[in-house]
């Protein structure tokens, strides 16, 4: 039936406790009285959990909780409505599933994510590439075409819980040219200078499994005239995999992943056999530019897991570019790590000032040795 205007909100209050199996306590003066009426029917309180095998038909499931205790009366909630399989969910019942994980930060999901994020510019606005890693079990839900379409959603939240910068895309693929590995989708968000945490989530568009990580970024603010340092960048030698550029980066941004001329794909979760070497992009932002001429020196440690400082066993410098307009600089280097056990370390850069070592910038990155 249709409800009167004057009692909407009261019949919203009623079915809002009765679908819990509770009361409302309304038209009443006596506040004291109504006070002591809640506190005697909430007085022994059990939390159940109920976990139930979905059946993905989107329907209402009663539920049922009972005592044994003589006299005594269980409010409840009635039931539960069913969530429906992904393939029937409306776009809007998808939305919404999405946006509860992100707004929410569920970490985890049906797979992990890796997510590389930084700074690449230094001006007002700065340009934050995302470099995130989908692994080969993403991508087991197909159509009958055998295609995958995976839907990327990143969101840079600032210091007060605000979005500021996102985009969404949506990609179908063949998963043959993965080749069995993972998939590294490359977006852009543009942040002013500050601390954000950036929400990354990933899902099959075919069977609705998903993905979710978060990761912190410090965009530095180019009125601070000090030096900085920059994540270094392992880079890719030549492993399996799709590399997906976003189309929509602007033509006037440069290429944060090419060292003059040369392109390069960037490991996001780096990983180095023991003993071998590696390629790492470092990048050091000096204010006013500056030229090629002006020294700096670079120091290099890997620290383990339990913080002891171990010095790379080789390290050699493969070239090292001219400054841009807004300072930055960077420097190709190649280095070894003979005789530390697998685990996970952090590969820690510190630039010092050639003509004032008190000027100084450092940057680490996390890296595993197998």
């Amino acid at each position: 039936g249709t409800i009167e205007p004057g009692r909407r909100g009261e019949d919203f209050l009623f079915a809002l406790a009765d679908g819990t199996d509770g009361e409302l306590i309304e038209n009443g003066n006596d506040f004291s009285k109504q006070i002591a009426r809640v506190q005697e029917k909430t007085s022994l309180t059990y939390v159940l959990t109920y976990t139930a095998q979905s059946r993905g038909d989107g329907k209402f499931h009663a539920l049922r909780v009972w005592t044994r205790i003589r006299g005594a009366r269980v409010s409840a909630r009635a039931g539960y409505y069913d969530r429906p399989a992904f393939g029937a969910q409306t776009p809007l019942q998808r939305q919404m599933s999405a946006t509860n994980v992100i707004t929410h930060a569920k970490e985890g999901g049906d797979f992990g994510l890796d997510v590389l994020a930084f700074a690449a510019s230094a001006g007002r606005i700065s340009q934050v590439p995302l470099v995130i890693g989908i692994p080969d079990g993403a991508l087991a839900g197909r159509d009958a075409a055998g295609r995958v379409r995976l839907e990327i959603f990143a969101y840079a939240f600032d210091a007060s819980g605000q979005v500021v910068d996102y985009f969404t895309r949506a990609s179908t693929i063949d998963p043959r040219a993965a080749a069995g590995s993972r998939v590294l989708f490359y977006g852009t968000c543009r942040l002013l200078p500050g601390h954000y945490r950036i929400r990354v989530y990933v899902r099959n568009g075919v069977d609705g499994r998903f993905g979710f990580h978060a990761v912190d970024v410090e965009v530095h603010d180019p009125a601070d005239a000090t030096m900085h340092a920059v994540t270094p960048l392992f880079l890719s030698a030549g492993e399996k995999g799709l590399f997906l550029r976003d189309a929509s980066r602007g033509p006037e941004e440069a290429d944060p992943f090419s060292m003059g001329s040369t392109k390069f794909v960037p490991q996001v979760a780096p990983v180095l056999a023991s003993g071998a070497s590696a390629q790492v992009c470092l990048m050091l932002f000096r204010p006013g530019g500056g030229s090629a001429a002006d020294a700096f020196q670079v120091d290099v440690q890997i620290v383990d897991g339990g913080g002891e400082i171990h010095a790379p066993s080789e390290m050699h410098l493969l070239g090292r570019t001219e400054p841009t307009s807004d300072g930055l600089v960077k420097v190709l280097l190649q280095f070894s790590a003979s005789g530390l056990v697998s685990g996970p370390y952090s590969l820690r850069v510190t630039f010092r000032d050639s003509r004032d070592q008190a000027l100084r910038a450092q940057a680490e990155t996390a890296f595993r040795i197998s």
